[in-house]
């Protein structure tokens, strides 16, 4: 059977309007109150595509101020980027926003206002590259005092806006910040202004500059930290004395160049610490002895190895292992030239 093809695509269109009509005579009889919650299903840009200028009563839902909205760039047209028709009636309701590239977050910030954002409380920055212009974006980010969540994947430094956020509380609501970049390490040197919100951080730090992150994050619980040192082994040389984290029970820490000494030295600055995940590439001895390990993390309720790098002087694994008593469960290990790669976890019962 022969099909004309420009048929064909009419009748697919017609039958996708068709469903479309459906859909909306379904939606019509619906109170208020349930369409509202089915829209927050949606990401923003669906929605008023969808549903914007379809009749008064969807108008009057879809600019509803008791919407909570998430936007995802990803499913934007470019063309559609720039049209202030789109962003001007659902800015008010958007309370996360993720944008990818550069390039949308450039059209975003010349098409929505950072006033109209006066709802958003976390904002997604992925495969960031700001080569140029970074004060503009920095200023942007700044503008929105409501933002609780901040999370950058960054590709290159972007150190300018991390020391805005901890130097200058540019975000005095913040609540959780996470800056990810395989390329640099956030080094603040100094500090001044008053002392952040931040609960919960992501970031790679020097181990020179962390006392200077840690004193603006009193409030820190949840710590998720690269640390990477340049310094001696024997001492931990840091721009001013570690601070006491009491707030801080949760440290998830991927290590360069650190040492049993730096890692004792952090660990007694967080005395109500209850769990820590390590794993990374350590310096000097005693990571391959679980002897010591247990007096430096013993009394932890939780404690995890994962693939930990470090220097061993022993000839077999059984050696290493033997050092791992009762405390351990789940321990391996194996041998590369003079280093091990151990993994372990342990556990303890509340009393």
């Amino acid at each position: 059977m022969i099909i004309n093809i420009r048929l064909w695509k009419q009748l697919k269109k017609t039958i996708r309007y068709s469903s479309y009509v459906a859909m909306v005579k379904v939606l019509e009889i619906l109170s208020n109150e349930i369409i509202l919650e089915i829209f927050e299903y949606f990401d923003a840009y669906h929605l008023f595509k969808a549903f914007n200028n379809l009749n008064n009563r969807f108008n009057r839902l879809v600019k509803d101020h008791q919407l909570n909205l998430k936007l995802n760039s990803k499913y934007i047209r470019d063309k559609d980027m720039f049209k202030s028709s789109i962003w001007s009636p659902m800015a008010n309701s958007l309370t996360a926003i993720t944008l990818i590239h550069d390039k949308h977050i450039r059209m975003f910030m010349f098409a929505c206002r950072e006033s109209d954002l006066f709802a958003l409380q976390s904002l997604r920055l992925r495969r960031v590259r700001i080569r140029k212009d970074k004060a503009s974006v920095v200023k942007y980010i700044s503008n929105l005092k409501s933002l609780k969540h901040l999370c950058i994947q960054s590709i290159g430094e972007i150190d300018v806006l991390t020391l805005a956020i901890f130097c200058g509380n540019i975000l005095p609501e913040l609540k959780s910040y996470e800056c990810t970049n395989s390329d640099e390490e956030t080094n603040v040197l100094f500090v001044w202004g008053s002392k952040t919100k931040i609960e919960q951080m992501t970031i790679g730090c020097i181990l020179y500059s962390l006392s200077n992150l840690l004193i603006q994050t009193p409030n820190l619980q949840y710590l998720n930290m690269k640390l990477t040192n340049f310094g001696p082994e024997d001492t931990t040389l840091t721009s001013v004395p570690l601070p006491m984290m009491i707030n801080l029970v949760h440290l998830k820490l991927e290590i360069h160049f650190v040492s049993y000494i730096h890692l004792g030295d952090l660990i007694k600055s967080m005395p109500n610490l209850e769990s820590l995940e390590l794993s990374g590439s350590s310096m000097g001895e005693d990571f391959d002895n679980g002897y010591q390990l247990k007096k430096l993390i013993g009394h932890l309720q939780v404690v995890i190895l994962e693939n930990l790098r470090c220097f061993t002087a022993a000839l077999s694994i059984k050696t290493i292992l033997a050092t791992f008593d009762n405390f351990w469960s789940d321990v391996s290990c194996t041998i590369e030239y003079d280093r091990a790669y151990l993994s372990a976890y342990a556990q303890q019962m509340k009393n």
